[in-house]
C-alpha cells in the first residue's frame, strides 16, 4: 500500500491484523503513525486514536482526539465527533470532555444552540444541560438568536413544543 494514497479503512484493518494475529503492537503502532500523519478528516482521527489506544499509545491516542477536535467547526461534526467515539467504545467521561472541548470551535449562535441540543440528545443528561442552558443564556444578543434559545430550551428541557 501507498502511504501518500492511504485509504484509512485499509490500514486501521491492516494495523489490526498485525495487533490481533501477530501480537505485535509496536508495528502496528509504527505503521499507523506513517497514515496517521496525513489524516485531515476528523471521523477517521477518532479511529485512528481508538486503535493507538488499543495498541497502549495512550499519548497518540489522546493526540489524535485533540487534532478530531480542532476539525470540529460546527455544531454537526460535533455531533460526529461524539458519536465515533460512543460507537468505538470510549468512556462516557472522555467522550463528554472531547464533546466540551469541541464548543470552544463554535463561532455561531445556531451551531452553539445546536451543541446545547446535542447535551439531551446525543447524552441524555438533563441536568448537565439545563446547567449549560443557564449559563449561556447571557451569550444571544440578537432578538431572532435569543428566541431560538428560548425555543431550544423550552423543547429539550421542559418538553414545550409550542
Amino acid at each position: 500500500l501507498d502511504k501518500n494514497n492511504a485509504n484509512p479503512n485499509e490500514y486501521s484493518q491492516i494495523c489490526s491484523i498485525i495487533y490481533n494475529l501477530l501480537n505485535d503492537k509496536k508495528w502496528a503502532n509504527e505503521i499507523l503513525l506513517k497514515v496517521a500523519t496525513k489524516e485531515t478528516n476528523l471521523l477517521n482521527m477518532v479511529l485512528y486514536s481508538y486503535q493507538f489506544k488499543t495498541y497502549d499509545n495512550e499519548t497518540s491516542s489522546d493526540e489524535y482526539l485533540e487534532k478530531a477536535v480542532k476539525l470540529c467547526a460546527n455544531a454537526d461534526d460535533c455531533f460526529q465527533l461524539s458519536n465515533r467515539m460512543i460507537s468505538l467504545g470510549f468512556s462516557l467521561n472522555s467522550t463528554i470532555d472531547f464533546y466540551k472541548k469541541a464548543f470552544n470551535g463554535l463561532k455561531s449562535s445556531i451551531d452553539k444552540i445546536k451543541w446545547l441540543e446535542g447535551i439531551v440528545d446525543i447524552f441524555n443528561d438533563l441536568k448537565w444541560a439545563k446547567q449549560s442552558y443557564n449559563e449561556m443564556s447571557n451569550q444571544f444578543n440578537s432578538i431572532a438568536d435569543k428566541e431560538l434559545y428560548i425555543i431550544s430550551k423550552q423543547h429539550k428541557l421542559e418538553n414545550k413544543y409550542w
